[in-house]
C-alpha cells in the first residue's frame, strides 16, 4: 500500500491479486479527518450493472468508518454481479486502506 499526503489530505492506494491471478486496485482520498473524499475502484474484473464501481465509490464519499464502507458496498453488492473479484474482496481492501489512516492519525 501506498500513502501520499498533501495539504491536510491523505492519499491511500493499495492493491491485491485475488483467486485466479485478477487484480484488485482502490485509491481513497482522505481529509484530516479520515472523511473519505474520493474513492477509485479498479482492475481486471467485471461489474453489472456498468455502473456498480461507480455506485460504490459515488456512495464512499463522506464515509468516516469501516461499518459506512461495509455498508456501501454490502448495498451494491445487492444489485449487481461481480466477476473476478467478490464484493468482500472491495470491501476488504478498502476498509484496510482507510483504516491505515485511522492509525497514521492516532486511532483504531
Amino acid at each position: 500500500m501506498e500513502l501520499q499526503e498533501v495539504i491536510g489530505v491523505a492519499v491511500l492506494r493499495g492493491r491485491v491479486k485475488r483467486r485466479g491471478g485478477k487484480l484488485l486496485e482502490a485509491e481513497l482520498e482522505l481529509d484530516s479527518s479520515c472523511r473519505i473524499v474520493r474513492a477509485v475502484i479498479s482492475g481486471d474484473f467485471f461489474a453489472y450493472p456498468p455502473t456498480a464501481v461507480d455506485d460504490i465509490e459515488q456512495g464512499l464519499r463522506g464515509c468516516k468508518s469501516a461499518e459506512c464502507i461495509r455498508g456501501v458496498v454490502h448495498e451494491a453488492a445487492q444489485r449487481s454481479t461481480f466477476l473476478g473479484v467478490t464484493p468482500s474482496d472491495i470491501e476488504e481492501l478498502l476498509v484496510s486502506l482507510w483504516r491505515r489512516c485511522t492509525g497514521l492519525k492516532g486511532s483504531t
